[in-house]
């Protein structure tokens, strides 16, 4: 059995880290940018920002296979900004 990969993406809001993770799954799934797949991950975790970004609200956790199966778990977590 092959051990799942584990990816922690942690940063700043308005970093891009949705965006690497969005692009790191269509990576996987074998899009290419003209089958780019933008709801790949939970939206409605995400409010309006200030400069016309979003940020999400709460720590997500995704799953994804890879086409030849293998598993990755990554997690999207952004600083609160009343921290």
């Amino acid at each position: 059995m092959k051990t799942p990969y584990t990816i922690l993406l942690l940063g700043e809001i308005g970093v891009g880290k949705s965006s690497a993770l969005e692009l790191i799954a269509n990576v996987l799934a074998g899009n290419d940018s003209d089958h780019y797949n933008l709801n790949i991950l939970d939206h409605t975790n995400e409010q309006d920002g200030s400069n016309n970004q979003s940020q999400t609200m709460s720590a997500h956790t995704y799953e994804f296979t890879s086409k030849n199966g293998r598993v990755v778990s990554a997690g999207v977590c952004g600083r609160d900004k009343r921290a």
